[in-house]
């Protein structure tokens, strides 16, 4: 390690001391902030029906996806599971996790999104207009990078997603489907 990598390395160990000092002191964390109340839209199990195109990832098939989303980390973050349904057409199911908030720095909400390819992705949004929210962002999927789109609108107390892909700088639409809430749950 160089001298100057042994100061940064001591400085940031001194900042994080202070940090956890103060918070020790009493000092507490702001609550969540207020733009967090957008994404109260996505809390709840849900089932959502719809297609796969044929492309990228296969030949063109119906879906069922489940997702339950929930506040985590004392309300600053909504987490989430989703997992197609095994099918004839679709034997090696996709899973995922995502963690979405709003960064106030930034001025955006932010989502992060990990799945069972090993693929990971982050997009930015800015959050509801009307009814709609439109995700963007860079990741990888399948040892390949990508640029990724996703779009939400509310449907009633629906949400209908349209998952898309940059492929030779065009969006293909890789997910079309249309989310119910599962009976009696929030």
């Amino acid at each position: 390690m160089t001298r100057t990598q042994t100061k940064h390395t001591w400085l940031g160990l001194a900042l994080l001391t202070v940090a956890h000092a103060a918070l020790a002191q009493g000092a507490q964390p702001s609550g969540p902030p207020k733009e967090m109340a957008q994404l109260e839209a996505y809390k709840g199990s849900w089932v959502c029906h719809g297609n796969v195109p044929a492309g990228p990832y296969g030949p063109a098939r119906k879906t069922t996806t489940t997702l339950k989303f929930e506040g985590d980390l004392d309300g600053r973050w909504i987490s989430g599971r989703i997992a197609d349904m095994p099918s004839k057409g679709n034997p090696q199911p996709f899973k995922g996790v995502a963690h979405m908030t709003y960064d106030s720095a930034a001025k955006q909400f932010f989502m992060l999104w990990v799945d069972n390819t090993g693929g990971r992705a982050t997009q930015t949004a800015s959050g509801w207009d009307t009814d709609k929210m439109v995700w963007q962002g860079e990741g990888s999927m399948d040892g390949k990078k990508m640029t990724s789109r996703d779009t939400f609108t509310r449907k009633g107390t629906d949400l209908h997603h349209l998952g898309e892909m940059q492929a030779e700088g065009k969006w293909v639409v890789v997910q079309d489907e249309l989310c119910k809430r599962s009976a009696g749950k929030k």
